[in-house]
């Protein structure tokens, strides 16, 4: 069984863990540990404590997961699990520690990609400082990239709609159940009500093992077909990896979009999502050399 104790200090992801499991739950069953519990206390130094429990489940975290399981459970998801107000967000604070994202609720895509990338601008300059060309490079992507790019899905006479997404679907937080052979996920710490193409944004990140495999996103393709306009489908998958550190699909949708000319030309040949090739990445360290 998973427990997970969460004192005061960071009590505020105790509802997001409870909330989102028991909402993937109820419209696609099996594909996470099924919620038992949860509750509070005060432990014998007086801390409030907050606690919440799921099933136990043998999985292997090693093996490539089945490409049609995990693409039929995703699908199914993405179609079940609509916006409850019909617009693009999240009713509480998803993320975790530093990264925390406040409510917000925006009709737009657009709109809510750029509230989203400008709290991760924020966090940055805080912790890093500022570097005028990074934010050069930024203000680019917001002004120039994003609104074309994005913004061509709900205009023209197109629309896309809200569903519920994981957030952070990468190979670390799947897995497969041992005793059923079906995919499992976990740790939708960063779930939210988006544009489903969002979820793959992490397949083509420098870290991307299994899931840079073709394979993956074919399989999900043939369930639900990419967005209109179809042909800017992997241009919209580099900006979604923008989330993710994904600094090629930076260079490559400006270059593209909103071309800068003190920028660092696109080369498709250190883009893993072109190559498929790994570049061993440590999430903490960067690069492995």
């Amino acid at each position: 069984m998973i427990i997970m104790a969460l004192d005061d200090g960071i009590g505020g992801d105790f509802p997001l863990h409870s909330r989102v499991i028991e909402v993937i739950a109820s419209h696609v069953p099996g594909f996470c540990p099924n919620p038992v519990g949860k509750g509070e206390y005060f432990d014998a130094a007086g801390r409030h404590v907050y606690f919440y429990l799921q099933e136990l489940h043998d999985m292997d975290v090693r093996a490539a997961p089945d490409p049609a399981g995990l693409a039929t459970a995703i699908a199914e998801l993405h179609q079940k699990a609509m916006s409850p107000n019909g617009m693009f967000g999240y009713p509480i604070i998803t993320g975790r520690g530093t990264q925390d994202r406040t409510e917000h609720w925006d009709k737009s895509w657009a709109g809510h990609f750029t509230f989203l990338f400008q709290d991760l601008i924020k966090l940055d300059n805080q912790v890093n400082g500022p570097w005028p060309e990074y934010d050069l490079a930024c203000r680019q992507l917001i002004e120039g990239v994003i609104p074309r790019l994005l913004g061509a899905l709900q205009s023209e006479g197109r629309n896309i709609t809200p569903v519920l997404v994981h957030g952070d679907l990468w190979e670390g937080n799947v897995a497969t159940d041992k005793a059923t052979g079906k995919v499992i996920i976990f740790d939708a710490d960063e779930c939210m009500y988006g544009h489903n193409e969002i979820e793959f944004g992490t397949w083509r990140c420098r870290w991307a093992s299994h899931f840079k495999s073709p394979i993956y996103i074919k399989s999900y393709q043939r369930r639900i077909k990419p967005s209109e306009p179809v042909r800017e489908w992997d241009d919209r998958n580099h900006q979604s990896g923008h989330m993710r550190l994904s600094r090629p699909s930076w260079k490559h949708v400006k270059n593209h979009y909103a071309p800068l000319e003190n920028l660092e030309k696109y080369d498709p040949m250190k883009d893993i999502g072109v190559t498929g090739i790994l570049e061993p990445y440590d999430i903490n360290a960067g690069v492995v050399s």
